[in-house]
């Protein structure tokens, strides 16, 4: 076991100790709380909290990065429940199965559509589960799961037909072939990528097996999966209907005293619900000394996919239950109905229909792409200091959040600065319904970021906690920061009479952490705009998608998406390729959008991401015709394989490059570097992770950018070799040897939030990149010229991670001279 997992034994068992010690009543507090809204760009997400116990509805891409940033705690959370299995609603489980992993989970439960756990299987190259067991739920008809606060009954939907012609990822597979040019590509495709074992442990639960009970849950015994007891080409959507259980009255104690009860073990009898007989023969029932129950709550999580579900979605008999109700007291309205249902089949006719059928008593929440927040205000209020070094580099994003208005005098914190220099957000009072949903027959609410619905107490909506951006605030915060007016006066006094150069190429990050996504930086992925109508991806990993979507807003990103002519994946880890659906179904749209001819969008990877394509496309979404698959390999320098030259003629064409060359680099099986050059001359190279090595030094000689991944600080360079990465001086050093006229690191640890720790003075021409961040070539020497003042406004940071920096260096020489102090005493007892 490796050390960064050896914990993770230890919590389980602290876990496993904890959850037996507990007593498992129904509980006091439950609300549904609004995740991730379903907003284009935004994952799709709904959090349930009761006390001791967590539960997810869907988990779309990007759920992981939003939970981290509102310290939604994943520690209890056991069970996620999908509606379909589509990439908006199961794109966010693979990066939260490994941080429940990480947290000492050893047991996730998946419920939803037949076939959901092969999403475990397609993953299982990268996404490695060693200390976590996925269990799927077999989740048919009458069928529910249950445990002590809450029965959750499985309602399955099905098209009326199978239409053989979907359009591009319009849904599942129809289990047609994907057809491959063998010329093109002549890899066996089926052949295990090289030192990789299996480790993924999933089991599932059958219809047939028996019913047992533990720990307070109902569960259906595991059973060894022999083989996918589904037929993969199945498409079935899921419904649930959950039924939170009654809380049981408190004992009365001044009831106790009026009965006689003396004080004793008589009282627990009667607080446990069970009557008791007093020494005199006085019987005490437990209903007449303690309050009443607490009422049973109904919610339904419904989502009808598309319009070939309607007729069985609203005819399914389940509904009657909690639909034109009578006085049967068996019989409860649900308080909510929680709709994933695409906006446009909400506004069908018969839907409507099914949904007034609840009555007035039921409220619904829509969370779909009707939708605006994105969920997220820590970019927001990064971006919002950024951008006061300069406008084109860092642009104020999309506001889809609700903005608070801050009454606040910028001249009296600082003359420097005059209020109509600065462009805050503009101020919103609450979320809009769109103008199409002005016909409807029921009242809807739009979901939002931290929005509540209290089941118990049976309080409704609670927007307090909503996630809002006070753009004033964020200014403040900057503005009085010991020296900051001052540095940043003295830095708009150096650019301003610095040139500029074209406008093409310029270089977006959208991501620029490691390893996971935190709230100040996501991973790996940028954009590499070319001319004015080609772009071209450079890595693409999860939530890749919401930061363009961010960045260009709704009126620029069905454009931007047309101009996307290719993705360069560098590797297969996840942090760098996981967000490639949500971008090739995006694309799609856009496309539809705009009602232009539709291309696919050429891939360069490295060829055994084909068993990801394919798995997904086979037992998820049509998505074979989105893209072209270009192996990596095949555009080393010495390449001797069958590629055809007029096929790579035209993709070169296409991105109006003379050439793109990849090769080897020092990270892990099948890592590669890019460099691509223009047919005007310019040349931008991609090392992707890697140590410094020196094939990359020679695809990027005399590069006019060389954007490196920088991961440590110099002082852990142990634990970048480790790692196989590369510290910051060892990457300004690469791009020193092959001449690259300008640097731009990025790839930084998530220890470093805001800004990377660096040794000495920067050159002028070495640049540290920032999520949305933009630069032409002629930018680049204004990045480094922004550092004093970056390190005022981030002061807090700049000395936390110094500390941080401290502690790790203090511990490794701590650990190094315990062992020569060992390895001395060993040599004078030998002596």
């Amino acid at each position: 076991m490796d050390s960064k997992s050896a914990h993770i034994p230890a919590m389980q068992a602290a876990r496993k100790a904890k959850l037996e010690n507990s007593p498992k009543y129904p509980p006091g507090m439950i609300f549904l709380q609004v995740l991730g809204t379903g907003a284009n760009g935004a994952p799709t997400s709904l959090y349930i909290f009761a006390d001791q116990t967590r539960y997810m509805f869907n988990c779309g891409e990007g759920s992981q990065r939003l939970a981290h940033e509102h310290k939604l705690k994943l520690g209890r959370l056991e069970n996620v429940f999908i509606t379909s299995k589509q990439w908006d609603k199961i794109g966010g489980l693979p990066g939260m199965a490994l941080t429940i992993q990480d947290i000492g989970m050893p047991v996730l439960t998946l419920h939803g559509p037949p076939g959901l756990q092969h999403i475990f299987n397609a993953t299982s190259r990268f996404i490695i589960l060693k200390n976590l067991h996925i269990r799927a739920a077999d989740c048919l008809d009458n069928q529910f799961y249950e445990d002590h606060v809450m029965r959750i009954e499985y309602v399955p939907i099905y098209p009326n037909s199978v239409d053989s012609n979907e359009s591009p990822g319009s849904g599942s597979s129809d289990g047609d072939s994907i057809e491959l040019d063998p010329e093109e590509l002549n890899i066996d495709y089926y052949k295990p990528m090289k030192g990789f074992k299996r480790q993924l442990d999933i089991t599932v639960d059958t219809a047939s097996s028996k019913k047992i009970k533990g720990d307070g849950k109902t569960f259906l015994q595991d059973q060894e999966a022999a083989g996918n007891p589904f037929t993969p080409s199945v498409k079935c959507a899921m419904c649930y209907i959950c039924r939170v259980k009654p809380k049981e009255g408190k004992l009365l104690v001044d009831k106790c005293v009026e009965k006689g009860v003396p004080p004793g073990p008589l009282l627990g009898e009667l607080k446990a619900g069970r009557d008791i007989t007093l020494k005199n023969g006085t019987v005490v029932c437990a209903k007449d000394v303690r309050s009443e129950e607490s009422a049973q709550m109904v919610f339904v999580v419904a989502d009808c996919p598309s319009e070939d579900y309607i007729d069985d979605f609203v005819s399914h008999p389940t509904w009657s239950k909690h639909q034109n109700l009578t006085e049967d007291p068996d019989l409860l309205a649900p308080s909510i109905v929680v709709h994933f249902t695409p906006d446009k089949i909400v506004l069908d006719p018969r839907y409507q229909e099914w949904m007034q059928k609840f009555g007035p008593k039921t409220q619904h929440m829509l969370l779909n792409s009707a939708c605006t927040s994105l969920g997220s205000e820590a970019v927001h209020r990064l971006q919002q200091k950024l951008n006061l070094f300069d406008e084109y580099m860092f642009p104020l994003l999309t506001n889809g959040e609700r903005s608070r208005s801050c009454l606040l005098e910028y001249d009296d914190i600082i003359g420097l600065w005059k209020r109509n220099v600065i462009k805050p957000i503009t101020h919103l009072s609450e979320p809009a319904l769109p103008p199409r949903f002005k016909d409807l027959k029921v009242p809807v609410i739009l979901g939002e970021p931290l929005m509540k619905f209290f089941a118990r107490p049976d309080t409704g909506f609670d927007t307090s906690q909503v996630v809002g951006l006070c753009p004033d605030e964020y200014l403040k915060e900057a503005m009085v920061m010991e020296n900051f007016p001052e540095e940043l006066a003295r830095f708009k006094e150096k650019v301003a009479s610095m040139d500029k150069s074209s406008e093409y190429p310029n270089i977006l990050f959208s991501g620029t952490g490691s390893s996971i996504p935190n709230k100040a930086r996501n991973v790996s992925g940028i954009l590499l705009t070319i001319s004015e109508n080609t772009r071209m991806m450079l890595d693409c990993g999860e939530g890749t998608f919401g930061q363009l979507f961010r960045f260009f807003g709704p009126s620029e990103i069905n454009r931007v998406l047309t101009e996307l002519k290719a993705v360069y994946i560098s590797h297969l880890h996840a942090d760098h390729h996981l967000g490639l659906y949500n971008l090739l179904l995006a694309r799609a749209s856009a496309f539809e959008n705009l009602n232009i001819p539709f291309s696919p969008l050429v891939i360069f990877a490295p060829h055994q991401i084909l068993f990801w394509l394919r798995t997904y496309h086979h037992n998820f979404q049509s998505i074979r015709k989105l893209y072209d698959l270009v192996a990596n390999v095949s555009l080393v320098t010495d390449y001797k394989g069958p590629f055809i030259h007029k096929r790579k003629q035209e993709i070169l064409d296409s991105l109006e490059l003379e050439h793109i060359v990849t090769c080897s680099v020092r990270h892990c099986l099948n890592a590669f570097g890019v460099a691509v050059k223009h047919k005007s001359g310019w040349k931008v190279c991609y090392s992707g992770d890697t140590q410094p090595c020196e094939p990359f030094i020679t695809i990027g000689l005399d590069s006019d950018v060389c954007i490196h991944e920088a991961t440590m600080e110099d002082e852990l360079v142990e634990e970048a070799r480790h790692k196989q990465h590369s510290t910051v001086s060892e990457a300004i050093e690469i791009g020193r040897r092959m001449n690259a006229k300008n640097t731009i690191l990025t790839h930084f640890s998530q220890r470093y939030a805001k800004v990377p720790i660096f040794s000495g003075q920067l050159e002028s021409n070495v640049a540290f990149a920032f999520d949305n961040m933009r630069v032409r070539i002629s930018d680049i020497p204004k990045v480094p010229l922004m550092y004093p003042a970056l390190k005022a406004v981030f002061q807090e940071d700049f000395e936390e991670m110094e500390l941080r920096t401290w502690r790790i260096k203090h511990e490794r020489e701590t650990q190094i001279a315990e062992v020569e102090l060992k390895a001395k005493m060993i040599a004078e007892d030998c002596s």
